[in-house]
């Protein structure tokens, strides 16, 4: 072999070595392309199946919010009936009371100045209770002797009269709240709209 082709040969293994190299780095090369082409591809598809999840649970999510802002309303509006049947009775209540208050004011004068009469002036027997001499003569109880303390026909004793106007007073009082709160169960128990 001569020197010029032992040259030559070297040259064209330099020239094969570097073509192969050559190769080697666009082939390394165009396979880190394709793999980052890959992994762009999955990101891009991991994103729109985000999307697409995210979509539908933010619809979900609308269409729950708009029920919850009907329950609201529906729940604003039923509290805003009951509250004015609550009223309704409070009202209803404060004027019965008023004037039971107002009875019991006349009837609590009409006592202090010594009106002990129980019974109306038009009922039978001339709105009178019976007197000792109606009864056969028998006394009043808690003067049996018919002293300076009892007294005849359609009076009481004071105090007996007093306790029982206060009694009534209480009565009326106390049926006045359970009707109230009568009203008050009626109105919460009743069916919406009606």
């Amino acid at each position: 072999m001569k020197t010029n082709d032992r040259g030559f040969a070297l040259m064209e293994l330099g020239i094969v070595l570097g073509i192969l190299l050559a190769l080697g780095a666009l082939l390394y090369g165009v396979t880190s392309y394709l793999e980052h082409v890959e992994t762009e591809a999955r990101a891009a598809e991991r994103k729109a199946v985000l999307l697409e999840v995210a979509d539908r649970d933010n619809k979900k999510l609308a269409a729950a919010l708009a029920r919850v802002k009907e329950l609201e309303a529906a729940a604003r509006g039923e509290e805003q009936r009951k509250q004015s049947a609550v009223n309704a009775a409070v009202t209803v209540h404060a004027k019965e009371k008023a004037d039971v208050e107002e009875k019991h004011d006349r009837l609590v004068a009409r006592l202090r100045n010594g009106d002990f009469g129980l019974r109306d002036a038009g009922a039978e027997g001339g709105g009178r209770c019976p007197g000792s001499g109606e009864r056969g003569g028998a006394a009043v109880a808690g003067d049996p002797a018919g002293g300076p303390g009892r007294v005849e026909g359609r009076e009481l004793f004071r105090q007996d009269g007093e306790f029982l106007v206060a009694e009534a007073r209480r009565a009326d009082l106390k049926l006045k709240a359970l009707q109230l709160c009568r009203a008050t169960l009626k109105a919460e128990r009743a069916p919406p709209g009606g």
